[in-house]
């Protein structure tokens, strides 16, 4: 499923951003869109489930979120013994923030760039 459409949300702003400027796959977009719109923690086999992909797939692009401050993950003891991993979208006002200063660098490395060129081509 695109995530733009999940839910009724309109994620194709922050689709356009995660592509751009992380290079997150359509897996670790939609493994995103998941797991920010949950109100619950996600484990791998819910969101392979969800996403329809296997779960080595899924397990890379979670891993992604949680390397770039995307999602966080939690390890959950149960009562008899064993444990599972879940994962949970870290605060929106957080990863807002972090995005507007990522697109502000970039923004600038742009500007940086297109003036070198200016430079060096005599216009």
């Amino acid at each position: 499923m695109d995530i733009s459409s999940r839910n009724g949300m309109d994620f194709s702003g922050v689709r356009k951003i995660l592509e751009n400027l992380y290079d997150f796959s359509e897996v670790d977009q939609e493994c995103f869109a998941i797991v920010a719109q949950s109100s619950e923690p996600v484990r791998i086999d819910d969101l392979k489930e969800m996403v329809g992909k296997d779960r080595s797939t899924v397990y890379r692009a979670v891993q992604r979120l949680v390397e770039n401050g995307f999602v966080s993950k939690e390890k959950i003891d149960f009562d008899r013994g064993g444990y599972c991993h879940v994962y949970r979208c870290r605060e929106t006002e957080d990863l807002v923030s972090e995005m507007r200063s990522e697109l502000e660098d970039f923004h600038s490395e742009l500007d940086r760039s297109i003036e070198k060129f200016e430079q060096r081509t005599g216009s």
